[in-house]
């Protein structure tokens, strides 16, 4: 298959802009992707700036604010992909001085984990001893819904009234897409390039996991692109390995 020609569009600043390292990585880690999903239909990659103008239009203004007087740092989307142009654009500035990667959420992962898991034991133990002096409890669910901040959940369109232990993949989805880092965005965005090249709308299996699951999900496509970028960052999530693994099966048959 033909290597595909894509339009890198970035202005390097060092002091209020993606810099020169930066770029690079984003550059590579999309041709990584490419390479690995090749019918992903993608033109353009580019700083928000070079979105909404031209590289002679660049001034001190212009490179800080969009043509409708807008600043790029009041922007609450750090990246966007646009499927009509078929195009991932970058907050420039917003992403100035981020770190490329890190190690640290597969430790905060971890850590998660192992509370829910000690939680969990510790909640069986109890039961146990309940049972013993013919005293009922609570459902685990129930305890664990009491343990999970509403307000936090709110934020990320999940519904706190219907959280349960199967509903620990979606936090740590969560705690994942709170992460800014350069991978994280650029898996999140590739993730919905991803989506609509391969119409994993379309999928039953996908279909499946997202019915089971959108409650903690804006739609779909958002679902798709979240869990493609947890798996990207750790393997120790198993909702998004299982979507992943989805995505790859379906890749190996389409290239």
């Amino acid at each position: 298959m033909e290597t595909k020609e894509i339009q890198f569009e970035f202005i390097e600043n060092d002091s209020i802009g993606l810099n020169k390292e930066q770029i690079a990585y984003i550059k590579n880690l999309i041709m990584y992707y490419v390479d690995k999903y090749p019918l992903v239909e993608l033109n353009i990659v580019c700083d928000y700036f070079s979105w909404d103008y031209m590289e002679s239009e660049l001034n001190e203004y212009t490179f800080t604010h969009n043509k409708d007087g807008e600043e790029y740092a009041k922007y609450k989307a750090l990246a966007q992909y646009n499927d009509d142009d078929k195009l991932i654009g970058f907050n420039h500035i917003r992403l100035c001085k981020m770190e490329l990667d890190s190690y640290q959420i597969v430790g905060w992962v971890k850590r998660d984990k192992k509370k829910f898991e000690q939680l969990k034991r510790k909640y069986e133990t109890t039961c146990q001893q309940a049972k013993a002096v013919g005293l009922n409890l609570p459902s685990f669910n129930a305890i664990l819904r009491q343990s999970i901040s509403s307000d936090e959940l709110k934020s990320h369109e999940i519904e706190a009234k219907k959280i349960t232990e199967e509903d620990m993949d979606i936090m740590l989805i969560r705690l994942m897409e709170e992460y800014c880092t350069i991978k994280r965005l650029v898996a999140h965005e590739f993730g919905h390039a991803i989506a609509y090249s391969y119409h994993l709308e379309e999928d039953v299996i996908i279909k499946s996991l997202y019915e089971k699951y959108k409650h903690g999900f804006e739609n779909m496509q958002e679902f798709i692109a979240e869990c493609f970028m947890a798996s990207e960052l750790t393997n120790e999530v198993t909702l998004s390995n299982n979507v992943k693994n989805r995505i790859n099966e379906i890749a190996e048959v389409k290239n």
